[in-house]
């Protein structure tokens, strides 16, 4: 991976961006983004996230294969918690069901201690929030991100449900965005992210292979049908800069043997050793290599 292509990937503008933008500006919430596997949900949080948001803390946070709808109530209850003024964290602790005793990224989470197992089984993360919510200072902007919302439930009505309560529970200055699979016609903030438009790919294959045409890079769009995600493998894979025919037929599963090709031999082994997994994170990616 070049960090040209990196650089050159994360350039393309897309308008919904801007969208999103708005919406955290005008503090509407909650925010959901959806779209189908690798058309640039996270991508695009992590734009947002680093972008210009002027005056406004950003807590992400990320759902797993084994979380359930009271995780995403507990994730929102902590990036609460983690967002108090110091003088206000020993009243909090009871409703997050968290410790100062141990420092976590400035919180100090604990999940080991009778208190905080106390806290969240005289409370609920449910209760929890409206207590967190009537604590957090109203004139502190927070911008709290949940991606992957789809593993929370096989019942895609209650996931929206459960986020459009805590959205109504949380102050007026804390902007709730999710992000996932889980599509959301009928909500006025949802974003659908969808795939590149032909110009967006003619724009970033040319600005990544100088010498292609724009025909050629509107053959390769329609081959691919403006998916971000190949659109990008191919760029990345490509490095010596020659962007060889694509054949007509398993186009996609030929883009990942040359990006697999591409990668250096450690790198090759452990998405070897971590394909069949359902879930990846840091920590088993630790063990992995070790």
């Amino acid at each position: 991976m070049t960090e040209d292509s990196v650089s050159l990937a994360d350039s393309i503008s897309r308008p919904e961006e801007e969208i999103i933008a708005q919406y955290i500006a005008e503090r509407e919430s909650p925010i959901h983004v959806f779209g189908e596997p690798g058309v640039g949900k996270t991508t695009i949080l992590e734009r947002i996230i680093n972008g210009d948001i002027d005056d406004i803390d950003v807590d992400k946070r990320n759902i797993r294969a084994n979380h359930g709808l009271n995780d995403l109530f507990r994730e929102i209850c902590h990036a609460l918690f983690a967002a108090l003024p110091e003088d206000k964290k020993e009243e909090g602790r009871q409703f997050a069901g968290v410790s100062v005793s141990s420092p976590v990224g400035g919180a100090g989470v604990s999940f080991e201690s009778v208190e905080a197992d106390a806290s969240r089984a005289q409370f609920g993360y449910r209760d929890s929030l409206l207590g967190l919510s009537e604590l957090f200072p109203e004139d502190q902007p927070l911008l709290i991100c949940i991606d992957d919302v789809h593993e929370l439930s096989d019942d895609e009505r209650a996931i929206r449900g459960a986020i459009e309560e805590a959205g109504d529970t949380l102050p007026s200055d804390v902007v709730l965005i999710t992000a996932g699979r889980l599509a959301w016609d009928d909500l006025e903030t949802a974003v659908s992210l969808s795939m590149f438009t032909e110009d967006q790919t003619v724009t970033f294959l040319q600005d990544v292979f100088p010498e292609i045409s724009a025909e050629r890079a509107r053959t390769i769009h329609d081959q691919l049908g403006g998916h971000p995600l190949y659109i990008g493998l191919l760029a990345e894979s490509d490095v010596e800069q020659k962007l060889p025919d694509i054949p007509e037929r398993e186009v996609q599963q030929e883009i990942e043997q040359r990006y697999f090709d591409f990668l250096e031999p450690d790198e090759r082994r452990l998405l070897l050793a971590t394909a069949p997994l359902d879930e990846l994170n840091e920590e088993l990616c630790t063990q992995v290599v070790s």
